[in-house]
C-alpha cells in the first residue's frame, strides 16, 4: 500500500471503532490537510496526514475516509493470505 507503511495500516485495520478522519485549514493559499488519528482514548494519536492539496475541509475528510476503507480492505485480503508475519497475529483475533 504506497504511502502506508504496514504497521499503521494494521492499526487502522484493527481499530475500526478509534478512528478519526479530520481536516485543517486552511493554509496561506487556501487548502485544507488531511488527517487520520486515533480517538481519544489515545489523546487523538496521528497516524497519517496528506499535503495540504484539498480545497475545502469537507473534500480532505472525505478523502482520508476513503483513505481509511482502502487500508481495511487491503489488509483484510492481506490477512486471507497471511504472507506477512503481522497477518498471523491479526488473523488470531
Amino acid at each position: 500500500m504506497g504511502g502506508v507503511n504496514r504497521l499503521t495500516a494494521y492499526e487502522i485495520y484493527g481499530n475500526p471503532k478509534d478512528i478519526i478522519c479530520d481536516a485543517t485549514g486552511p493554509d496561506s493559499n487556501g487548502k485544507f490537510v488531511g488527517w487520520i488519528t486515533r480517538g481519544p482514548g489515545h489523546n487523538y494519536k496521528p497516524l497519517l496526514n496528506s499535503e495540504p492539496i484539498f480545497n475545502s475541509r469537507k473534500e480532505a475528510i472525505l478523502y482520508m475516509k476513503e483513505l481509511v476503507e482502502a487500508v481495511r480492505k487491503f489488509i483484510a485480503e492481506e490477512l486471507k493470505e497471511k504472507k506477512d508475519p503481522l497477518s498471523l497475529i491479526y488473523s488470531k483475533k
